[in-house]
């Protein structure tokens, strides 16, 4: 991994920045700052690297920052011209310390001497606000956090193993009663949205993931019957969303399978024709550059009519293969038989992944 990281082919992922406000309300104004401050304004991009603890690391850093941002609330503001074509630091524009959390695909050993990475390198670990070359509108500060994701090594060095796992009329009545148990949802759930559920929280448990990491869950839906202005006669292209449910590995295994149970819901009540709409100006503005590790794909085929193609011969019987290492697949599995559910991992994930499906049959 250190040949490839010297190859600048170190694998950032970061979400979007959140902008950390001092924690505390904070003097406003201006900052008069003298003729030496005025003759370079630069960026200086730093890395500092530390032994991971077991406390979830972003939040740590994230209060530690508000907290701080109290004593150096400067650093919260942004630079501004005076009526005497001065610099100054309007502290009264307080948009905050842009704060993103990133995902690396190698341990920062692996990167070789800190003290002299590589420029394509440090530019992975060091945020960049799209605004820092204007002057009036860079933020004085940003923090990146980067944690280290496993998952990689765990593909890169075992067998991916391919399974199908058939949730039966039992298993999907037991998957229903465990994500209606309590109150956080209502005594609705469909058979689709209780397997995603299990199948979320067991695939991530079988990867291993740690507590830190962001886990994400996409699936797509038809919204066809969702739009206020129909689509035309004869139109047959895509007319999918894919809605996230986003969360950490921690909150993902601590909480009850109700609560993932409502969050699949509420991402599938979030696709109206305003959010199909603002993903289409999105995608017009940003190119796909593919799913972050973590990520968890479920198609449902359990619609399609596989079986009224006939050419005299009685029903045919349907596969598949070639399928994504993110990917899962809900098959039906003929008529009233339940869901076939197809996905591969590494085997050790595998193993672990067919366990948990076991343990369903005592539920």
């Amino acid at each position: 991994m250190e040949a490839t990281a010297k190859n600048n082919v170190l694998i950032i992922e970061r979400s979007s920045p959140a902008m950390v406000q001092p924690e505390y309300e904070t003097p406003e104004g201006s900052i008069f700052l003298t003729s030496i401050d005025q003759v370079a304004v630069v960026h200086v991009p730093s890395v500092y690297c530390f032994d991971r603890s077991d406390a979830n690391v972003v939040d740590v850093i994230k209060q530690a920052l508000a907290k701080v941002l109290v004593h150096y609330y400067p650093l919260a503001g942004r630079l501004a011209i005076n009526s005497r074509g001065k610099l100054v630091v309007d502290c009264q524009n307080k948009l905050g310390v842009p704060f993103v959390e990133a995902i690396a695909d190698c341990n920062i050993t692996n990167l070789g001497d800190v003290r002299i990475l590589d420029g394509d390198v440090l530019g992975k670990l060091v945020y960049k606000e799209p605004t820092q070359d204007k002057l009036e509108a860079a933020p004085l500060l940003t923090a990146q956090i980067t944690d280290v994701s496993n998952m990689k090594a765990l593909y890169e060095e075992q067998q991916l193993v391919y399974k199908s796992f058939l949730f039966d009329a039992e298993k999907l009545a037991a998957l229903k009663r465990m994500a209606t148990k309590d109150d956080q949802v209502t005594s609705r759930c469909s058979s689709f949205v209780a397997l995603a559920a299990f199948v979320w929280r067991a695939r991530s448990m079988a990867l291993n993931m740690k507590l830190h990491q962001q886990t994400k869950l996409l699936f797509p839906v038809n919204f066809r019957s969702r739009l206020r202005t129909l689509l035309p006669d004869g139109y047959f292209g895509n007319a999918v969303a894919m809605p996230c449910c986003l969360c950490t590995m921690g909150d993902l295994i601590e909480e009850p399978i109700s609560a993932s149970v409502e969050r699949i819901k509420k991402a599938i009540e979030s696709v109206t024709e305003d959010y199909i709409r603002s993903k289409i100006d999105f995608l017009d503005m940003h190119r796909f550059e593919g799913f972050p590790t973590g990520t968890l794909v479920i198609n449902s085929w359990t619609s399609l009519e596989h079986g009224s193609t006939d050419f005299g011969w009685g029903e045919p019987r349907f596969g598949t293969g070639d399928v994504s290492s993110l990917t899962c697949l809900f098959m039906a599995e003929g008529r009233e038989k339940g869901i076939m559910v197809v996905l591969g991992l590494p085997l050790s994930a595998m193993d672990t992944f067919n366990k948990l499906v076991c343990d369903l049959n005592g539920a």
